[in-house]
């Protein structure tokens, strides 16, 4: 799920095995997309925030 995640992120619960932990949530790039230096999430194998010409 998105989640409050921007574009190209999914929503990620991670619990730790002891029960009496707390549980945390990030941001993660969704499958089959890469993280650019700008923060966004791009999907592979395409331009992305390349120029034209280069991609993912």
């Amino acid at each position: 799920t998105a989640g409050p995640c921007p574009p190209g992120h999914q929503f990620i619960l991670s619990q730790s095995e002891k029960a009496q932990e707390n549980i945390y949530a990030k941001c993660e790039c969704k499958s089959k997309h890469v993280a650019y230096k700008d923060g966004s999430c791009y999907r592979l194998h395409t331009r992305g925030p390349c120029t034209p010409g280069d991609m993912l």
